[in-house]
């Protein structure tokens, strides 16, 4: 049961990020919770949940944790560092190309990451306080 801790996290950040999807744009968008951008970052809440679980259970001094630790860093600076020039430079083919229009909102704020990170690290650890 507890394996599943970083599977809920990503379903409650999505949920969060369709409804503060649909607040700034002032109608319901059920389509941003299959959306790759936005506020939080479902990929840094994921790793950070996984990472806070393998940290728990395995211990910080884990080889697990390394990976996880590992793993996560590489998630975060693809969605905040590849997948925001793939954005950018997705921009700049939409102005120049108004046939084909090119997803723009592919990577994450370093804000996005930032509430990506507590929100699935928080969330863990208090459902792994409140199984104790």
């Amino acid at each position: 049961m507890i394996s599943l801790i970083p599977f809920v996290i990503i379903l409650i950040t999505e949920c969060l990020k369709v409804i503060v999807q649909s607040f700034k744009q002032k109608r319901f968008t059920p389509a941003w919770f299959f959306h790759s951008g936005g506020m939080p970052s479902g990929h840094s809440a994921f790793t950070s949940s996984l990472t806070t679980l393998v940290g728990y259970t395995e211990g910080i001094e884990s080889t697990s944790f390394l990976l996880a630790f590992s793993f996560m860093i590489i998630v975060i600076y693809d969605a905040r560092g590849v997948r925001a020039s793939v954005g950018k430079h997705a921009e700049i083919l939409n102005h120049m190309n108004k046939e084909k229009k090119f997803e723009e909102s592919i990577g994450h704020t370093n804000w996005e990451v930032i509430v990506g990170l507590c929100t699935g690290s928080s969330i863990t650890s208090l459902l792994l306080w409140m199984m104790q």
